[in-house]
């Protein structure tokens, strides 16, 4: 890959998204616990884009430049040459200057959205599992676009019984809403449930 980046294409645009995906997997019922994606429509793992913390400049550095969209310019998703993708990959499994936890995530789609509860959920115990990546993909997502280069670090939650007897009685009460869905693994392999009317993200495959 660093060959093919510094000789073949070192020009070429890439889009780069490094992220994490969190596995909730409900003890006793071997399902796994999706949210609602906010800007596609599908059910998918807690977690998201990483961010860079302290004063790395990566736009600087690698010529990089955030998506047209982006809300938040540290938000780690941007295009940048080729060549400088086998540094970017380097850099990103350093793990410095850039966050290295998962709560932000978990807080913002789980607590604050109302899912569960801050009283039972103040804080959590993840524990990191491996990584994914799907390098130089040919994507036509983006203008001025060739390839795209996402890597994911997948993370597990250890619940407490608190914490565990709280999912399970959400799920309980209905496993499937317009916030969240219990799903199971077969389902996610198909990626879609509820009949097949209701689509699962394909990166959730990366969870199981």
């Amino acid at each position: 890959m660093t060959i093919r980046c510094w000789l073949f294409i070192p020009n070429k645009i890439v889009y780069v998204s490094l992220s994490y995906l969190i596995r909730i997997k409900v003890a006793g019922t071997e399902k796994y616990f999706l949210v609602k994606g906010n800007k596609i429509n599908q059910y998918q793992p807690v977690g998201g884009v990483y961010k860079l913390v302290g004063n790395k400049d990566i736009y600087k550095e690698w010529e990089a430049s955030v998506k047209p969209d982006s809300k938040n310019p540290r938000d780690l998703r941007f295009f940048i040459k080729a060549k400088y993708l086998p540094d970017v990959l380097k850099w990103f499994k350093s793990g410095k200057d850039r966050e290295v936890g998962v709560w932000r995530e978990f807080h913002e789609e789980l607590i604050d959205n109302g899912i569960l509860t801050s009283g039972n959920f103040k804080s959590i115990r993840a524990e990191y599992l491996y990584t994914r990546e799907k390098l130089l993909s040919k994507e036509t997502r983006f203008n001025n676009e060739t390839y795209h280069a996402l890597a994911y670090n997948i993370f597990s939650i250890e619940l407490n019984s608190t914490q565990l007897e709280e999912l399970k009685q959400l799920q309980e009460k209905k496993s499937f809403t317009k916030k969240y869905a219990f799903v199971s693994e077969d389902e996610i392999n198909k990626e879609c449930f509820n009949n097949s009317k209701t689509r699962i993200g394909q990166h959730t495959k990366h969870i199981i």
